[in-house]
């Protein structure tokens, strides 16, 4: 891991970059009230530059932040001059300084860390009392969210890439951005950041396409293949809100009493909206913002257009789904806590 230092330039708080970033936080966190942050570093450029810009915006609206960064186990020395890094440019800008750090092993998998890492940010987001987690996902890392979700059979809904706003509570203001356009920042700037070599290892599926797949789509079919890609993504997340939104108005037309609904004015909807309305009522029953699995939706949807007789399908999270001559519902088999 090398430590790239830029002698320091005009302040980043004048530059086209941060003006875009500050009128997208702007929009985002005044939305949905947020008070008090936690914004995730990990010491790379692109987190670094949204360090350095979010030290400013909460200077300027009066915002509480906290520096959150995650230290992984592996590696360790060179993490541990990442972690430095991450420490002193918080003294420097005097922004609170959290962190955790996690116990991996070398065989673990990417997804396997990308979980650690998000519960650790939730527990950090719990002890500071902070209402939002920034994340510094821009363009590419989009571009390449698709790929990955493409690749792996994802629906509609996980093409649509990630939002600049989940749950109200992951907030990713760069998605506009791209990687080149951060690492000149750095560099006009004078933001100091550090180089993850394991960023360059290919076994890694995210880093095959980042620097296999992607160059050689952009050589031989699309040298614009990541705008493409995000205005393909801005599309698909437009066409599913109308989903999302005419099933939010189906459910509350379907319900007919807590968690039970009216089976055959649901059948009558399009097929993507009986879809929209079964993840709705799943997630309504658990409280779980993850929504089920196709696999899942494909059995549900066959609940509900069996008029014959009736059926019975057990979800995750003992939720056991019924259907009948005229309703369907859901039902916690055994309480969730208990489990």
């Amino acid at each position: 891991m090398k430590t790239s230092s830029i002698h320091s330039k005009p302040p980043y708080q004048t530059s086209a970059l941060y003006r875009k970033v500050r009128a997208t936080l702007v929009r985002l966190l005044q939305q949905h009230g947020h008070s008090k942050l936690l914004v995730a570093v990990s010491g790379g450029v692109d987190s670094m530059v949204l360090l350095h810009f979010l030290a400013a915006y909460s200077r300027e609206k009066g915002i509480g932040l906290t520096c959150g960064h995650v230290f992984h186990g592996t590696n360790s020395v060179e993490n541990a001059k990442a972690r430095d890094l991450v420490q002193q440019t918080c003294q420097a800008l005097k922004v609170e300084y959290v962190d955790r750090e996690l116990k991996c092993s070398s065989g673990s998998s990417e997804e396997e860390m990308r979980t650690q890492r998000r519960q650790a940010l939730i527990s950090m987001s719990t002890q500071t009392s902070s209402s939002a987690v920034v994340l510094a996902h821009h363009l590419n890392d989009q571009v390449e969210t698709f790929f990955m979700r493409l690749l792996t059979g994802s629906s509609i809904n996980g093409l649509r890439g990630m939002r600049a706003c989940t749950d109200h509570f992951w907030i990713r203001p760069m998605l506009e951005i791209s990687k080149r356009e951060l690492l000149c920042e750095a560099e006009n700037t004078g933001i100091v950041f550090v180089h993850d070599v394991t960023n360059r290892d290919t076994k890694f599926e995210r880093n095959w396409l980042r620097h296999q797949l992607m160059p050689m789509l952009e050589t031989r079919i699309n040298p614009k293949l990541a705008t493409t890609i995000a205005n393909l993504t801005h599309e698909l997340d437009q066409a599913h809100e109308v989903i999302e939104n005419q099933g939010l108005l189906l459910l509350d037309q379907v319900e007919l009493s807590p968690h039970v609904y009216d089976r055959i004015l649901l059948s009558k909807a399009p097929i993507a909206i009986q879809t929209q309305v079964l993840m709705e009522a799943y997630k309504k029953i658990t409280h779980q913002h993850a929504a089920i699995g196709r696999d899942h939706v494909k059995v549900l949807l066959g609940l509900v257009q069996s008029a014959d007789r009736k059926r019975s399908f057990l979800l995750p999270l003992q939720v056991l789904c019924e259907s009948d001559h005229r309703q369907i519902r859901f039902v916690k088999k055994f309480p969730l806590d208990s489990i």
